[in-house]
C-alpha cells in the first residue's frame, strides 16, 4: 500500500494528468530519486526531526547529489533548486511554515526510513538500531515496516529476544514478580476474570504500570492466538493479565521503590509484545519456536 502510494505521487501524478513539469532534475531515475528520499528521511527521523530546516534540508540533498556518477545529474545543480523541483513535481516533501519542510504525511517519512534501514544497512547495523529503539513509540511503525520487507526475519526475532533475556538477567525482580502475579491471582481466583474481555472500563486495572503490563499481556495472547499458537501456550499471559485486573496494586507492592526493576519490567513487556506483531508481518520459518521462547527468562519452574 504504501509502495503504490509513493509510487503514485513519484511517478504518475503529473502523468494522469498529462503535465510537463520544469525538467530541472528531469536526469535524475525513478530509482535515484526514491534513494534520495530514503537517505533523508533516515537521516532526519533518526534524529526525530519530523520539521526539517530548510537549510538542513538542502544541504542533505546536495550531498546526495554530489555523490552520483556525472551522466546521472546535469552539473551546476544544488539542493535548494532540487527542493523547488520536488515541491512542485511530487507532494513527497512540502512547506509546512517559513523555511520549514517535512514529508507530506508522517507515514512517507516512516515508509522511506524503513526502506533505507533494510535496503542499505547490513544485519547487524539493523539489529543495533532497532535494539537502540525497541520500546521508543516514534520508531513502532519504522520497526514493523523494517519487520515486513525482510526476506528473513529470523536474526531480528533473534536479537529482540536476546533484549528480554538480558532484562531477565539485569534484573531480577522482573522474574519474581511472575510468581507474584501467579500467586496472587490464585489467591483471587474466585474474583479474577480474564481482561479485556466483557469487563466495563471502571473494572480495568487503574494502576498507570499494570495497565501497560496488562495490555502488553492481552496483545501478546491475542498475537499469539492468531499466529496459531495452542491455548495452553497462552495461559501465561493471560494470568499475568488476570491477576493484574483483580489486584491493579501488585506492580507497586513488589517493586516498591525499585523503579529501575519495575522499568525493566515493562520494558520487557511492550518489547515482547512487539515481537509478536513482528512475528504477524515478518518472513520466518517457525514462528512457534520463537513463540514458545518468548517467556522462557521469566517462565517459573512451575509452569
Amino acid at each position: 500500500m504504501y509502495e503504490e502510494s509513493v509510487n503514485a505521487l513519484l511517478r504518475k501524478w503529473d502523468s494522469s494528468r498529462e503535465i510537463s513539469r520544469d525538467e530541472i532534475y528531469k536526469g535524475l531515475s525513478h530509482n535515484r530519486k526514491e534513494q534520495m528520499f530514503r537517505r533523508i528521511a533516515l537521516e532526519t527521523f533518526r534524529r526525530a526531526e519530523i520539521f526539517i530546516p530548510k537549510a538542513k534540508l538542502t544541504t542533505l540533498i546536495g550531498e546526495y547529489l554530489a555523490e552520483l556518477p556525472p551522466d546521472d545529474v546535469r552539473q551546476g545543480i544544488d539542493g535548494e533548486i532540487v527542493l523547488q523541483a520536488m515541491e512542485a513535481q511530487h507532494g513527497l516533501v512540502i512547506e509546512r511554515a517559513h523555511g520549514i519542510h517535512s514529508f507530506s504525511h508522517l507515514t512517507i517519512h516512516e515508509y522511506f526510513t524503513a526502506k533505507k534501514v533494510v535496503e542499505s544497512t547490513k544485519s547487524d547495523e539493523i539489529i543495533s538500531l532497532m535494539r537502540r529503539h525497541a520500546i521508543d513509540d516514534q520508531w513502532r511503525e519504522v520497526i514493523l515496516m523494517v519487520a515486513s520487507l525482510l526476506d528473513d526475519g529470523r536474526f531480528l526475532i533473534d536479537a529482540f529476544t536476546k533484549i528480554l533475556a538480558d532484562i531477565a538477567d539485569d534484573y531480577p525482580r522482573t522474574s519474581s514478580f511472575v510468581n507474584a502475579a501467579l500467586s496472587s491471582r490464585r489467591e483471587a481466583s474466585t474474583k479474577a476474570r480474564r481482561y479485556g474481555h466483557g469487563k466495563k472500563v471502571s473494572d480495568a486495572p487503574s494502576n498507570g504500570d499494570a495497565v501497560v503490563i496488562a495490555n502488553c499481556c492481552v496483545t501478546i495472547a491475542g498475537n499469539m492466538r492468531a499466529l496459531g499458537l495452542e491455548e495452553r501456550y497462552l495461559a501465561l499471559p493471560r494470568m499475568i493479565a488476570a491477576a493484574l485486573q483483580a489486584d491493579p496494586e501488585l506492580v507497586a507492592r513488589h517493586f516498591q521503590s525499585d523503579s529501575k526493576s519495575l522499568g525493566a519490567l515493562k520494558s520487557y513487556f511492550r518489547i515482547a509484545a512487539l515481537i509478536t506483531e513482528c512475528m504477524n508481518l515478518t518472513a520466518l520459518p517457525d514462528r512457534a519456536t520463537f513463540l514458545h521462547a518468548l517467556f522462557i527468562p521469566l517462565r517459573p519452574q512451575t509452569l
